[in-house]
C-alpha cells in the first residue's frame, strides 16, 4: 500500500502543521477527531490515498478513527496539553492517580503541578461549525489563535498514536542543547529501556503492507546526533529503506562565522557533523535554514507573518514541505504521482549528491513572468541567495491549484526560460489540488480571496489592492527540490570551517566532545562533496588549512 513512516525529532510543530493539512484532505465530513463509518463515507475522485500517512484504528467509543503513521520524539514539556489528553480518541483527561492506581495499591502522597489548560483553538474545534457558501464565510472575520499558541499540540487537529508519542526527560536549565556525544550517549542511554526502535518503530513498520519509505524531519542543534544515534542502528535492521530528511539547522552561517569564536562554532560544526552523519547513512538530506534568516520577499507577498513565531514559520515551511511529497500521497492511478525511491534517486542519480534544496512560493500565478525571482530558498544561507544559480543537475517541481489558463502561462514560461533543462533531469508536475489552509493555519493572508487569489478592486482610473481579512481556505503554490551547484558553496564553508576548528585547538571540537580525528575525516568528506557539486576537488593546501601534525 506504500505506506510512509514519518519520525519527527524536536520538530513538532512541523508535523502539526504537516498532518493538520494531510487530513483536511480527508473526503469524510471534516471532523477533526475522526469519524464514525469513515471509509463508507469515501469519495472515489479523492486523490490522495490516505492510507500511506494514516492508519485506521478504534477509539474507546468504538468509533473507527485514523492516526498518523508518526513518531514524534521531543523533551516532555514541550508536548503541552496533549500530555494529559486520551489519545486514543475518547477525548477525555487522564489523571495520575488513574495511571498510578495500577501500580501500586497503598497510599499515595502527590505533588502535582497544575494541568496545562485547554488550549483557546480546541474550544473553538468544538464549536465550529462547517459553511459551505463563500458568502457566508466571506462574512466571519478570519480568527488567528496566534496569541494563545504555546505549544504545537495547541493547534493539532488530529490524534496521534499513544506509542507515537516519545516524551524524552527535560534537560537541565544548566544544560545546553548542542552536544554531538552528548545526544548519542542520550539515545544509547534510554533505548534499552524505552525501545524506541524495538518497541515503536517496529510495530509502525509491521502494521504496513509496502512500506515505501522513511520521512524524516530533524531539528540539528537539539536532536542532530540522537537522530544519527537512532538511524544508525536503525539502519542496521532496514539497510535499504529509503530515508528522506529534512534537517532544520542553527542560525548561524558558517561562511560568516570565525573558528575562534567558541560559542558559535559549536552550533556550526555541529550541524556539519549531522548533515555529514545523515549522509552517510544513504538519506538524501534537504537542509533548512533557521527562520530567524529568512528574507521577506515576493515569495511570501501579501502574508504577514512572524519568522521567529515557530507557529508562523513551521506554517510556511511545511506547505512547502507537504507539497513536494504530495506525488508521494497520491494514488497510484494518477499522473504525477511518485515513490519515495524514485524521488531520491532522481535527485542523486550521480550517487554523490546526498544534499538538495528546497525552493518555493506563495504566489506563481501572479508571478508567473518571473517564477524564478519569486521562490525563496529555504536550504541556503541568505549570504549565497545573491549569486546567480547554475542550472541544477536534477530538480522535481510542482505546481499546484492553477487554472487552465494560469497552467498554460506556467508551461509557456517553462518552455521559454527552460528550454534546455527538460527530463529526465527537470520533472515538472501540475496538481489540482491547492494547498489546503485549515482553521488551525495561522490567518496571516491579506489581499487574498478564499482560494489564494489577489484581491483587486477596479476602479474608473486605475486598479487598487483592496485589504482582505477573511478567510483563506486553499491558496496555489510552487515548490521544488533541486540538486545544484549552489550547494557546493555550502559545503566549502562547512570544509573550510571544520579546517580551521581542526587547527587551531579552540575548544570548539572539546566543547561538542568529538574526536579530532573524527572531525579531520568529516571535514576530507565536505571536501570530497565540493568536488561533486562543483566539479573540482578545491584540493589546494591554503584552503583546507588542515595542519596534519596536530
Amino acid at each position: 500500500m506504500r505506506e510512509i513512516l514519518y519520525l519527527h525529532t524536536g520538530t513538532s510543530y512541523l508535523a502539526a502543521q504537516f498532518f493538520n493539512t494531510s487530513q483536511s484532505y480527508f473526503d469524510y465530513d471534516d471532523d477533526p477527531r475522526g469519524k464514525e463509518d469513515s471509509k463508507n463515507s469515501a469519495n472515489d475522485n479523492v486523490k490522495v490515498d490516505h492510507d500511506i500517512s494514516f492508519q485506521e484504528g478504534q477509539a474507546r467509543d468504538g468509533s473507527i478513527m485514523y492516526t498518523p503513521r508518526a513518531i514524534l520524539v521531543d523533551y516532555k514539556s514541550k508536548f503541552g496539553s496533549i500530555a494529559n489528553i486520551d489519545a486514543s480518541g475518547s477525548g477525555q483527561v487522564i489523571g495520575d492517580e488513574e495511571i498510578s492506581s495500577t501500580l501500586w495499591t497503598g497510599t499515595v502522597t502527590s505533588i502535582r503541578q497544575d494541568p496545562i489548560p485547554r488550549s483557546s483553538y480546541h474550544d473553538f474545534l468544538d464549536t465550529e461549525e462547517d459553511i459551505q457558501k463563500d458568502t457566508e464565510i466571506n462574512e466571519q472575520p478570519p480568527r488567528d489563535f496566534t496569541s494563545s499558541i504555546s505549544y504545537w499540540s495547541d493547534f493539532s487537529r488530529v490524534y496521534y498514536h499513544p506509542r507515537g508519542l516519545y516524551r524524552l526527560p527535560d534537560p537541565a536549565d544548566w544544560e545546553r542543547d548542542v552536544g554531538w556525544s552528548k545526544g548519542i550517549d542520550k539515545y544509547r542511554e534510554l533505548e534499552p529501556d524505552h525501545g524506541l526502535l524495538d518497541d515503536v518503530f517496529r510495530l509502525f513498520a509491521e502494521e504496513c503492507d509496502l512500506l515505501q519509505g522513511l520521512q524524516l524531519t530533524l531539528d540539528a542543534p537539539s536532536f542532530g546526533s540522537f537522530s544519527f544515534a537512532l538511524l544508525n542502528q536503525l539502519r542496521d535492521e532496514y539497510p535499504k529503506l529509503p530515508i528522506l530528511s529534512f534537517c532544520a539547522l542553527s542560525s548561524l552561517d558558517p561562511l560568516d562565522a570565525s573558528p575562534d569564536d567558541v560559542t558559535r562554532g559549536i552550533y556550526i560544526l555541529n550541524d556539519a557533523m549531522t548533515l555529514h552523519g545523515l549522509a552517510s547513512l544513504s538519506c538524501q538530506i534537504i537542509p533548512l535554514q533557521h527562520p530567524s534568516t529568512w528574507d521577506k520577499g515576493p515569495w511570501c507577498e501579501d502574508i504577514v507573518a512572524d519568522f521567529l513565531n515557530p507557529y508562523h514559520s513551521s506554517a510556511l515551511l511545511s506547505a512547502h514541505i507537504e507539497s513536494i511529497t504530495l506525488p508521494l500521497r497520491l494514488k497510484q492511478t494518477l499522473t504525477g504521482s511518485s515513490e519515495m525511491s524514485t524521488l531520491i534517486s532522481h535527485l542523486n542519480w550521480r550517487n554523490d549528491t546526498p544534499f538538495s534544496a528546497l525552493t518555493g512560493s506563495f504566489s506563481p500565478a501572479s508571478m508567473v513572468s518571473n517564477i524564478a525571482g519569486s521562490e525563496f530558498d529555504f536550504s541556503h544561507p541568505s549570504s549565497l541567495h545573491k549569486d546567480v544559480e547554475a542550472v541544477p543537475f536534477a530538480q522535481r517541481s510542482l505546481y499546484r491549484g492553477l487554472d487552465s489558463s494560469e497552467e498554460r502561462q506556467v508551461q509557456e514560461w517553462i518552455g521559454e526560460k527552460q528550454s534546455t533543462f527538460r527530463e529526465p533531469f527537470h520533472s515538472c508536475t501540475f496538481i489540482d489540488i491547492a494547498y489546503s489552509i485549515p482553521s488551525s493555519y495561522p490567518q496571516f493572508f491579506t489581499n487574498r480571496s478564499l482560494t489564494g487569489r489577489k484581491i483587486l478592486e477596479s476602479t474608473s482610473d486605475k486598479t487598487i489592492t483592496k485589504p482582505c481579512f477573511t478567510r483563506v481556505k486553499s491558496i496555489p503554490l510552487y515548490t521544488s527540490v533541486r540538486t545544484t551547484p549552489r550547494m557546493g558553496k555550502l559545503a566549502k564553508s562547512y570544509a573550510q570551517f571544520i579546517a580551521g576548528v581542526a587547527k587551531r585547538h579552540t575548544g570548539v571540537i572539546e566543547e561538542l566532545g568529538i574526536e579530532r580525528d573524527a572531525v579531520r575525516e568529516t571535514g576530507e568528506d565536505w571536501w570530497k562533496w565540493v568536488g561533486s557539486y562543483e566539479g573540482e576537488e578545491g584540493d589546494e593546501e591554503d584552503e583546507r588549512d588542515i595542519d596534519e601534525d596536530d
